[in-house]
């Protein structure tokens, strides 16, 4: 869980969302910052295995007009069995898992 605390939440910017119900995994693709002094995203992934539920709000033209700043406010991921909130610009990611979530950097 060391790993995810070192990555900023804050500014990051959503791009994408894969839920498999049959495989009760779910995976946000954004752009993010690896820590508050970085100066430039990075591509990541978060997974989700075990999931229980995913809700999303988000409203999408508020979103694409503040893309170029950021569309994720900040995040509070669960360590291990629970939920995690990505706090969008104009909405919210909720996912509750009994797995712990994977970050993992994506190649550019």
């Amino acid at each position: 869980m060391d790993y995810l605390n070192d990555w900023n939440g804050h500014d990051a910017l959503f791009e994408s969302i894969s839920v498999d119900p049959v495989q009760k995994s779910v995976s946000v693709q954004l752009l993010a910052y690896r820590d508050e002094h970085s100066s430039d995203r990075k591509p990541i992934e978060l997974t989700f295995s075990d999931v229980e539920s995913v809700t999303i709000s988000a409203n999408l033209d508020r979103m694409a007009g503040n893309s170029p700043a950021g569309t994720v406010n900040h995040w509070r991921l669960a360590e291990g069995h629970g939920t995690s909130f990505l706090y969008l610009v104009e909405g919210y990611i909720a996912v509750s898992a009994r797995s712990a979530l994977k970050l993992v950097e994506r190649s550019s």
